[in-house]
């Protein structure tokens, strides 16, 4: 690698350092929406892709799995033989899965009717929870529900802090000091 080439250090400096104006529930929620949005793009673009691969590989993968079992067969004719058992049946189920798979295939080509969708409102109430238990008061939330804000917090902070450092830290363990020797 050159100097002039960043790294991914830079590259994920960079965008700490954009981002950093923003709380840390809404940094997080920001960076949740860009993955799923990437991920829901590419995934479409995957199974369209996987798609093809199956409908025109799935056919030829199979005449080149029965080639061995036509050679047998064959040399078996040959020599007076009987065909191995099971022969027939071997060809034919792979020849029914070959198919199959290339329908499959060629139905993940076609774009459905129905497209999965990102469900935006599940996304804005799970930032919602984050930032309400990030900016309340300890006080003013209700004492069943303290144990359960402190462990949401102690993971935003967490998860935040890889957003911008890139190093993901241990949970702090809880529980009796160790004895003093």
């Amino acid at each position: 690698m050159t100097p002039s080439q960043p790294d991914m250090h830079d590259v994920h400096m960079i965008l700490a350092e954009s981002l950093d104006w923003l709380a840390a529930p809404l940094r997080i929620g920001l960076v949740s929406v860009l993955v799923l949005v990437l991920a829901f793009a590419l995934g479409r673009v995957l199974l369209r892709f996987a798609g093809g691969v199956l409908a025109r590989g799935a056919v030829p993968a199979a005449e080149l799995l029965t080639y061995p079992e036509y050679l047998i067969t064959s040399l078996c004719r040959r020599l007076g033989c009987r065909p191995l058992p099971g022969s027939y049946l071997y060809g034919r189920t792979l020849g029914a899965l070959a198919k199959a798979a290339a329908a499959v295939g060629a139905s993940l080509q076609r774009p459905g009717r129905h497209r999965p969708r990102l469900l935006w409102m599940t996304l804005v109430v799970v930032i919602g929870v984050m930032a309400a238990a990030w900016f309340t008061k300890t006080e003013s939330i209700p004492t069943s529900l303290r144990p359960a804000t402190a462990v949401l917090r102690a993971d935003i902070a967490r998860l935040d802090g890889w957003l911008i450092t890139g190093l993901w830290k241990p949970a702090p363990t809880i529980g009796c000091p160790a004895p003093a020797k």
